[in-house]
C-alpha cells in the first residue's frame, strides 16, 4: 500500500490509500508516484479515474543479497479496480477489485497470485465534517497457503475553512495493534499546501510530512516518513485532474 501515513484524510488522489474507490474525483484524473521505503524497497505507482471508474497498478521490489541462497528480485504487483458513487448528496459508496501477485526468485515458491475485494464509503456529516469507512481483502485471500492483510479503517475529518482540513483515524489488520493516525493539510498559499500526521502502531510512532504544490490542473507531491528506528521513506507523485 503506497505510504498509508495519511489514510485518515480525505485527499481526491492516491496517496492516502490506494485501495479505498470511495474517494475520487469526478472528471478525469491521472497519478503516478514513486517510493522508496526504509532504504529497502521500491515502489511504483500509477493510476487514473473517470467519473467513478478507477484502475491504479502498483508494484514493489526488493533486491536480495548475492550472498543469500535464493538472490535475485523479489517482487510484489498488485492491480485495482473499482467505481464508486453518490446515491444522496454527501455521501459516496464504492467497490474495487484486486489482483495480487508475488514473484519470487526462491524456485520452490515461483509466482503466485490471488485477488482481493475492497469496499469503501465516505459521508459528510453537519457542514465540516466527513466519516469515511474501507475495508481491504474483506474476502480474506490467501497467497501459496498464507493469507494476506485484511485492513479495516475509518477516519473523521474536520474542516472549519476551505484552506484546513484536520483529521483523526484508526486502521487495523488480522496481524498487528491497532493504529491510531492524526494529521492534517493546510493550504498556506494559492498553490502550496504542507501535509503532516503521525501514526501510532501500539509500539512506536512514525511522523509523516511534506508538501502539495498546485499548478493549474497538476500536482506535485513529496511526502517524508520518519520512524524512529528505520531509515527515513520518502515518496514522490505527480498527478494531473480535470
Amino acid at each position: 500500500m503506497i505510504f498509508y501515513g495519511f489514510w485518515m484524510i480525505p485527499f481526491s488522489n492516491p496517496a492516502r490509500v490506494s485501495f479505498d474507490p470511495s474517494v475520487s474525483y469526478d472528471g478525469f484524473s491521472l497519478y503516478s508516484a514513486y517510493q522508496r521505503s526504509f532504504n529497502l524497497i521500491d515502489q511504483g505507482f500509477l493510476g487514473f479515474g473517470y467519473k467513478g471508474f478507477s484502475l491504479y497498478a502498483e508494484g514493489s521490489f526488493i533486491n536480495l543479497p548475492s550472498e543469500n541462497e535464493f538472490s535475485g528480485t523479489y517482487g510484489e504487483f498488485s492491480a485495482n479496480f473499482g467505481y464508486s458513487f453518490s446515491p444522496v448528496e454527501g455521501m459516496r459508496l464504492g467497490a474495487s477489485l484486486s489482483y495480487y501477485q508475488i514473484n519470487n526468485p526462491r524456485p520452490d515458491v515461483g509466482n503466485r497470485s490471488s485477488f482481493g475485494l475492497n469496499l469503501g464509503a465516505s459521508f459528510k456529516v453537519y457542514e465540516f465534517w466527513k466519516v469515511g469507512i474501507f475495508a481491504k481483502n474483506l474476502n480474506s485471500p490467501e497467497i501459496g497457503g498464507f493469507p494476506l492483510q485484511t485492513f479495516v479503517g475509518s477516519y473523521i475529518s474536520f474542516s472549519p475553512r476551505e484552506d484546513i482540513t484536520t483529521a483523526l483515524g484508526v486502521l487495523k489488520d488480522q496481524y498487528g495493534p491497532v493504529n491510531y493516525g492524526i494529521g492534517g493539510e493546510w493550504k498556506i498559499a494559492e498553490i502550496l499546501k504542507i501535509l503532516a500526521s503521525v501514526r501510532y502502531d501500539g509500539r512506536v510512532p512514525s511522523y509523516f510530512a511534506g508538501l502539495s504544490l498546485n499548478i493549474k490542473n497538476f500536482q506535485f507531491i513529496n511526502l517524508f516518513q520518519i520512524h524512529p528506528d528505520l531509515p527515513i521513506s520518502y515518496h514522490v507523485g505527480l498527478s494531473w485532474a480535470k
